[in-house]
């Protein structure tokens, strides 16, 4: 049978530009409007908080940049208790009050120098690049989880913003985090990266791996299951597959090494050496030693596997009731697509033996090889 129609949309809200991010307030109950309501950012624009109900503007908050001109945020995110709303941008973020809009907020510097006393040669750590994602919990006081496209993960205090722990696997870009419910696990997935990583907070180190077909540097989400303890994993793929693995399952197994975090805790050590503090050098991110870029790591399998629409499945969701007697998620598609023609050189040469005829025996006016992108 053909595919059903899509239904039209119960509300539109046009942006100025391109949309970078959004977030659903995570407190949000139909039965109260004024809970009903998401946040998005977009090119060029300060980032906007939207009524669900009535598709009207409530409120903005403006970044501004060193030339005091509107910068627009790249992730977006409200805090685990719903009251702050946390923005991403270069090597930096900024943290507003819900309830007072404006250009009034707090910038947390994620890198610092350090060093240049008695001959040391200044450095700097923290995380680099660009924060891609961010992702919040409301447990353990407050945290925060934040991707950037320099291919590290770092987790912060959301009162104080220390560094929890530094997470760092990816070769490429974190385009997605994901808390689990209680905050005890933590998945990362990145551009050009086929796996998704299951992080450990506690012991700092890596669970399990999942397998997705994610090879250009559009970005992939992926989704956790909300109502029973983080269980199920829901993603999509470049080849238009759909994938939901079982994260409760014992981990598959692998004999070959793997690449190690490197982390630091909010007492001021990692997992190996508690009384010691380790700074991270954000040159190093994403860096791994041969034997680690060779191995060949054990990936899950899937529970459930099966072709979508058509194009790749690029951003995946589990209704916010999803149980077994309520099984539904919703899937998005689409991709980029460039048409190249390449003409070959006989072409080229039936073309120039033309333009001698017409010239009259003229080889003067010459063609060249030709290449189109539509």
């Amino acid at each position: 049978p053909p595919p059903p129609s899509p239904p039209d949309p119960a509300l539109t809200m046009k942006e100025p530009g391109t949309v970078y991010d959004l977030a659903w307030y995570p407190l949000m109950t139909s039965s109260v409007p004024s809970t009903c309501c998401f946040l998005s950012t977009c090119h060029k624009n300060p980032t906007h908080l939207w009524d669900a109900f009535t598709g009207k503007l409530r409120a903005t908050y403006r970044s501004y940049d060193y030339a005091d001109e509107i910068t627009a945020a790249l992730s977006v995110a409200f805090s685990g208790n719903g009251d702050k709303i946390i923005c991403g941008f270069d090597r930096h973020i900024r943290i507003f009050d819900v309830g007072y809009p404006g250009r009034d907020y707090e910038t947390r510097a994620l890198i610092k120098t350090v060093g240049g006393r008695r001959g040391q040669k200044r450095r700097k750590i923290g995380q680099r690049g660009l924060i891609s994602c961010i992702d919040t919990t409301s447990l353990y006081g407050g945290l925060y989880a934040c991707g950037s496209y320099a291919g590290s993960t770092f987790v912060y205090e959301e009162k104080s913003g220390k560094t929890v722990c530094s997470l760092d696997a990816h070769q490429n870009g974190v385009t997605k985090v994901k808390f689990a419910p209680d905050a005890s696990r933590l998945w990362t997935g990145g551009r050009r990266d086929d796996v998704i990583i299951e992080w450990d907070l506690r012991m700092l180190k890596i669970l399990r791996r999942y397998e997705r077909r994610c090879g250009s540097n559009q970005r992939f989400s992926f989704d956790i299951s909300p109502n029973d303890g983080g269980r199920f994993l829901l993603t999509g793929s470049q080849n238009g597959e759909l994938f939901i693995y079982d994260t409760l399952r014992p981990p598959a197994s692998s004999p070959t090494p793997t690449p190690t975090a490197v982390a630091t805790t909010a007492a001021g050590g990692t997992a190996s050496n508690p009384g010691r503090e380790v700074e991270s050098d954000p040159g190093d991110a994403g860096d791994y030693d041969d034997d680690a870029k060779v191995a060949v790591e054990a990936r899950e399998k899937p529970v459930l596997r099966f072709k979508g629409p058509g194009d790749a499945v690029n951003s995946v969701s589990f209704h916010p009731s999803f149980s077994q007697q309520f099984p539904y998620f919703a899937a998005c598609t689409g991709e980029r697509k460039f048409w190249l023609d390449v003409f070959d050189e006989d072409d080229d040469e039936e073309e120039e033996d033309d333009d001698r005829k017409h010239n009259g025996g003229d080889a003067t006016h010459s063609s060249t090889k030709k290449s189109s992108l539509r």
